[in-house]
């Protein structure tokens, strides 16, 4: 049996796809036709390529899967079409629900920490927390919203269902998010200074402020646990 993983060729997904497969378990990752597959290089894992808007091909591809990671989302905090960023993160999720609906397993869904809300300065938020949509700012943050009841009528089912809601993540990766001065400077031409400068202080800004405690591959593990 497998684990699956959607998204796997991300920043979170490449290293959740390495922390299972050193755990000994067999992987399938989930991934769109045509992308960047380059941070999975090399890995002993199961390819399968499908579009999470394609439901006709999704069941065959959770065929003997035990456990779904669903990692893949749209995580632009802007869009010309903002609709396409509900498209991936809340009909992706229904999409990808609905397919294994009849199969036996746990269901893990990747949110996002925007979606906890303090509901004042002195108070943080906790499971009893009620949050309205109204609370969210952007579509990005939205949808994640929209997308997390989807995956809890899972668990309302009596399924074993689980949302994760990971903060701000900075690491080293293949991955568009993430900035590598050095192949910036061969690739694209810049030189190294003010931004090179400008993005090790973010980063600092980041660790000092509490944003970047836990090393992804614990990370991983915690999700994992879930």
């Amino acid at each position: 049996m497998f684990s699956l993983i959607t998204g796997a060729n991300g920043f979170i997904g490449s290293h959740l796809t390495r922390f299972l497969i050193a755990q000994g378990e067999q992987v399938r990752v989930l991934i769109r036709p045509q992308r960047d597959v380059r941070s999975l290089e090399g890995l002993p894992a199961e390819f399968a390529y499908a579009d999470l808007q394609e439901t006709h091909s999704l069941p065959a591809r959770l065929r003997r899967v035990q456990c779904v990671y669903h990692v893949a989302a749209d995580y632009r905090l802007w869009a010309e079409n903002p609709q396409d960023i509900y498209e991936s993160n809340v009909t992706g999720t229904r999409n990808l629900l609905a397919a294994r609906r009849a199969q036996i397993g746990r269901f893990i869904c990747t949110s996002s920490v925007g979606t906890l809300v303090p509901p004042h300065a002195r108070r943080l938020p906790d499971e009893q927390t009620h949050l309205r949509l109204k609370d969210m700012i952007g579509h990005y943050k939205r949808s994640r919203f929209l997308a997390e009841p989807e995956a809890l009528e899972v668990a309302r089912n009596g399924q074993p269902g689980v949302i994760v809601n990971p903060t701000s993540l900075v690491g080293l990766a293949r991955h568009k998010m993430f900035v590598d001065c050095s192949k910036a400077s061969h690739g694209l031409g810049f030189r190294p200074g003010p931004l090179e400068a400008a993005l090790e202080r973010a980063i600092r800004w980041y660790s000092e402020n509490g944003y970047v405690k836990i090393p992804l591959r614990n990370r991983s593990a915690r999700e994992c646990a879930a």
